[in-house]
């Protein structure tokens, strides 16, 4: 069987790939292939379409990033961290943290979403499709499902790249069937642990990495130990009550969060270096 078929790619078309500016700070991550497919089909620019995505975005701006709505969370996040750091009464601060928690995963949202929907706005003028990079994450039910909403171009490039060829370098070597749940809860770990890293150097992204790692690795075991009980229909069944949905989506945002704390310390700064 022989491998897949080489192409020449022109001068032209490597730069265009590899230079491109709107690609090039924060992403979305778009694969070659996918790209040159969308570039040269020679489509009619779409104004409208454009319109809509530069709208999105401007909204998402407005909502939480713009002048007047980003300098009060940015005020909001550094007067909770003031109070966490006097002495006050413990509710006190128990209610700096709670607003911390809620404000820094919904600021993080608009913040790149927001980018993100006047990047794809842009490219779209220069006739370049760029892929979606988010899909209301947080209405997701469970922490896989949120790295399936959040950031879509970064997992699915470290699923394709990390997760898919050591599971298959690992079952090559350990064929036990036993071992091939343990094995895929392992290679969640190492793929999600890199995305933490992916986005930065300090010791704040190495614990980062860990747990998204960790929720990635302990929901996939949720997964499995549930399947095992109840049988795949009656786990299909479970994961469709709307009580459990509910109950998933607040433990999915609050574990996000969670993860987030590392990065409080950073104080304002935290707000425009965030992890993307």
């Amino acid at each position: 069987m022989t491998g897949p078929e080489k192409r020449h790619i022109g001068l032209g078309a490597y730069l265009l790939y590899t230079i491109n500016f709107t690609t090039l700070v924060s992403g979305p991550i778009q694969r070659y292939d996918e790209f040159a497919q969308d570039q040269f089909a020679r489509e009619p620019i779409v104004l409208g379409a454009a319109n809509g995505w530069l709208a999105n975005g401007a909204d998402d701006s407005r909502l939480l990033q713009g002048q007047r709505a980003g300098h009060d969370l940015q005020a909001m996040q550094q007067d909770a961290l003031t109070q966490m750091s006097q002495p006050l009464p413990l509710n006190l601060k128990l209610f700096s943290a709670f607003r911390l928690v809620i404000i820094y995963p919904f600021f993080l949202y608009a913040n790149f979403s927001g980018y993100i929907d006047i990047v794809i706005a842009l490219a779209r003028l220069m006739r370049v499709r760029l892929p979606e990079n988010f899909d209301r994450p947080f209405s997701a039910s469970s922490f896989l499902d949120f790295w399936n909403r959040w950031h879509i171009t970064l997992s699915t490039w470290i699923k394709t790249y990390v997760y898919n060829p050591l599971l298959i370098a690992l079952m090559r070597r350990i064929t036990a069937v036993s071992m091939q749940p343990v094995l895929g809860v392992f290679c969640f770990f190492v793929a999600f642990f890199l995305i933490g890293v992916w986005h930065g150097r300090t010791s704040e992204f190495v614990i980062f990495g860990v747990l998204q790692g960790g929720g990635i690795s302990i929901n996939k075991i949720w997964q499995l130990a549930l399947t095992g009980g109840l049988g795949r229909k009656g786990y299909k069944a479970l994961a469709q009550n709307p009580v459990y949905i509910a109950f998933g989506r607040g433990l999915t945002f609050s574990w996000f969060a969670f993860t987030l704390f590392w990065f409080w310390p950073i104080g304002s700064k935290s707000m425009r270096s965030s992890p993307r």
